[in-house]
């Protein structure tokens, strides 16, 4: 499977965002000083795809990463198991016999915890031109399935303008389009952390992932 190199293809333009923050808000001031944090690559073709909406912030940290301002994801044994854990497990029960690759991709580059806190800055241009680099990434990668994991994010689909939601009646899911192009999207909730689905919501979307191509009204 071919993948894109986040870095090469997206970073000037996050750069950009954050360079051209001018704003005496202090909130906003601090999301800059963090600096934003995205995954090096991603698949691109048939693979899951997991939605956040936006990576967390440790108090303490100086905004970077080791790698600065971009991690990358392994299908399994993965830094922080806590939190990717349930994502690897994930794809190995929906593969069976063999995984099925998957990725991460959060709506936001921006690094905090509270996600109350941000949505008042939605129509911000600084949230904006994040969501607008989103939009691209997301066309670019095609998964074959995408899994959004925050309630935020699934609002944000819903009233967004550049994509269409529809349910796929009996599929158990709904459908994402876009141009020419689409896919099954599966809203739900958290994986891991305190508010993460219980164990049968968990085994349910499994099943309903595996199965969707076999399901029939």
């Amino acid at each position: 499977m071919t993948s894109i190199d986040i870095k090469k293809e997206f970073g000037s333009d996050f750069r950009d965002i954050w360079k051209n923050l001018k704003t005496n808000d202090k909130f906003l001031l601090e999301l800059k000083a963090r600096n934003f944090l995205l995954p090096a690559a991603l698949p691109k073709g048939p693979h899951l795809l997991f939605l956040g909406l936006n990576p967390s912030f440790t108090s303490g940290s100086n905004g970077q990463e080791r790698n600065g301002n971009y991690f990358r994801l392994q299908q399994s044994g993965n830094d922080y198991p806590r939190y990717w854990r349930a994502f690897e497990d994930m794809a190995k029960n929906i593969g069976e016999k063999k995984p099925v690759s998957w990725s991460h991709l959060d709506l936001l580059a921006i690094r905090h915890t509270k996600a109350k806190d941000i949505l008042p800055y939605f129509d911000t241009p600084f949230i904006q031109g994040q969501i607008q680099i989103f939009r691209r990434i997301l066309t670019e990668i095609h998964p074959q399935f995408i899994i959004v994991t925050n309630t935020k994010v699934r609002d944000w689909f819903w009233n967004s303008s550049s994509f269409s939601i529809e349910e796929r009646q009996g599929k158990g899911a709904h459908a994402i389009f876009y141009d020419s192009w689409s896919c099954p999207i599966f809203f739900t909730g958290m994986l891991s952390g305190q508010r993460a689905l219980d164990i049968g919501s968990r085994e349910r979307l499994v099943w309903h992932i595996k199965n969707y191509d076999r399901i029939t009204v």
